[in-house]
């Protein structure tokens, strides 16, 4: 016997727009860089050298009061330098596809908001690898300049952090920080980046190269590493 509309099981489907559980990677250089607006598509700017004013002579700021030197001898006449550089505006821009009002108010999913969230998230990640690219001068900061020295950087330890043998991430990032002081900085405070495959050889240099010798340390450091 078929079922009447009267006596039909009327049963209801619950449909949420919203995708949830977003769980991303966030793009973290450019908190960590100066930004500035600008009007034009070129930017002329001046890096001052670096690191603390001295003389060519070894004494020349230093002077011990005895003779023979001159009474009323002129000191050694010292001075900053500047060197003049010049940028371009890199323009990061995509545009998302027209969506009808009908499909967008059809469609299960808000595809307006998700295409709009994933469009500018897509624009942030370009702009990180952009600084990172210059961060490890894979890119020059400046056009004019061909083979850039604006990032002081140097070589790993022996054959990297994925040797367990010479490898020695320690070391190295103890080299970054005498070299940031070398150049007149204070590097208390600094923040250490690295990408994924980076911190996957640190954190098994930490437990299982050093674990032994840092039990205390390694062991929090292997639960944390677990869990994330």
């Amino acid at each position: 016997m078929a079922d009447k509309s009267g006596q039909a099981l009327i049963r209801g489907i619950d449909i949420s727009k919203l995708a949830k559980g977003f769980a991303d990677e966030d793009n973290v250089f450019k908190r960590f860089v100066r930004m500035e607006s600008t009007t034009a598509r070129e930017i002329r700017w001046y890096q001052k050298t670096s690191g603390f004013l001295d003389t060519v002579a070894t004494t020349g700021i230093t002077k011990t009061w005895i003779q023979p030197m001159a009474v009323g001898a002129r000191p050694f006449v010292i001075e900053q330098s500047w060197t003049r550089n010049t940028s371009y505006v890199k323009k990061f821009f995509v545009e998302s596809p027209w969506i009808s009002i009908e499909d967008i108010k059809d469609s299960d999913v808000d595809v307006l908001t998700t295409n709009t969230r994933d469009i500018r998230r897509a624009v942030d990640r370009k702009v990180d690898l952009r600084i990172f690219s210059v961060l490890n001068e894979a890119a020059a900061a400046t056009p004019t300049i061909p083979n850039p020295t604006l990032v002081n950087t140097t070589v790993a330890t022996a054959n990297g952090w994925n040797d367990a043998v010479t490898g020695n991430p320690i070391k190295d990032m103890i080299v970054g920080k005498r070299k940031i002081r070398q150049q007149g900085y204070n590097p208390v405070g600094a923040i250490v980046a690295m990408n994924s495959i980076e911190e996957e050889f640190f954190i098994d240099y930490l437990i299982n190269v050093k674990g032994s010798s840092i039990p205390g340390f390694s062991s929090p450091v292997l639960l944390w590493a677990c869990l994330g």
